[in-house]
């Protein structure tokens, strides 16, 4: 190395061998004259102050991401809420939902996701968001809402999980029961619901309940494909009720697992969700199921009323929600439910 290759060399780093460190690599290179400073990258970094590298520089220009604002309406004809989400809110939520399937199902490259509800609904875009921080693929429908045709909002393509509306999904329900009318569909129906319900396997295609399939809706183009289905309560909105046998004839029929929630104005997601593995039935005669445990960005408390107040025997009251995923941190639902031993809520 000459003075003559390099004339404007000022700083020199060597990057030495372990084994050679000890050696006096500071002594000026024969040539290069007293301007040039030599050092060894080991010696720098071990002359670094602990906290460097700890904060980043702000980048040139950079803006606080700002708020979403949604529009919640609890039912046709009466005045929508404003609420507004930090960034913060929706990132809490998105994790919780990340969180709450089991590594071996979570989202991934190889699903296909399908909203068949609204995205003004925050569960839903909270989902759709969850889909694509895990690099899954996106579908759109324009036969999508409260009431959509799950048939018909697929046509074309084949969507591994999808999220609907309750009425849409009790709308397949009773159309898919209205055709159990032959001896070898209810027999197929019969040793998939045991299946599920006794034995808690999902039902896979067999000899036995092949040729009574005939029944079961045609959800895209690849029939079976389906493995994932969201729906929610809303808060308020006076929503259509899943019983507990619904909600497995749902799974029956869908062939997939179906994620029952329950979402509120203030809350970014979920507020409670059924497990992906919970195919219990409790309560034949009930007809609204629970809603599942608290997810991870939420806390669950319970207020005392006049009617209802938690002993050693019973929890219940009326739901406040704390958490991250919370505007503004806390939220009085309005609505009075009970937690069971299992921690899954439902309505009182």
């Amino acid at each position: 190395m000459t003075t003559g290759s390099n004339p404007v060399l000022r700083q020199l780093i060597w990057v030495v061998d372990e084994g050679s460190k000890h050696m006096d690599w500071n002594e000026i290179p024969e040539g290069m004259g007293g301007s040039v400073n030599v050092a060894t990258w080991q010696e720098i970094v071990q002359e670094a102050p602990a906290a460097a590298g700890l904060e980043l520089p702000p980048v040139a220009g950079q803006h606080e991401p700002a708020d979403i604002i949604t529009f919640w309406q609890s039912r046709p004809g009466t005045m929508e809420e404003m609420v507004r989400f930090s960034q913060a809110n929706l990132i809490a939520g998105i994790a919780a939902q990340l969180a709450a399937l089991p590594v071996s199902q979570r989202l991934g490259p190889s699903d296909l996701f399908l909203p068949v509800d609204s995205l003004t609904n925050t569960y839903t875009l909270v989902l759709t968001l969850a889909a694509l921080f895990s690099n899954a693929s996106i579908a759109f429908s324009s036969v999508a809402g409260k009431s959509a045709e799950l048939i018909l909002s697929t046509q074309g393509i084949a969507p591994t999980v999808i999220v609907a509306s309750p009425e849409t999904l009790l709308k397949t329900h009773h159309e898919t029961t209205s055709k159990l009318t032959s001896a070898l569909a209810r027999l197929s129906y019969w040793l998939k619901s045991r299946s599920l319900v006794d034995y808690g396997i999902m039902p896979v295609a067999s000899v036995a309940t092949s040729f009574g399939d005939a029944y079961l809706p045609a959800i895209g183009t690849t029939p079976g494909k389906l493995r994932v289905v969201y729906t929610a309560e809303r808060v308020g909105a006076h929503s259509v009720p899943l019983s507990p046998r619904e909600l497995s004839d749902l799974r029956v029929f869908l062939g997939a697992r179906v994620i029952y929630a329950l979402t509120a104005s203030k809350v970014a997601g979920a507020v409670t969700q059924t497990g992906f593995y919970d195919y219990r039935v409790h309560g034949q005669d009930s007809q609204r199921s629970h809603f599942g445990p608290p997810v991870t960005s939420t806390e669950i408390l319970l207020r005392d009323t006049a009617d209802l107040r938690t002993t050693d025997e019973v929890s219940q009251g009326q739901i406040i929600v704390r958490g991250p995923s919370v505007a503004g941190g806390e939220a009085a639902l309005g609505v009075s439910a009970r937690m069971s031993d299992d921690n899954t809520v439902s309505y009182v």
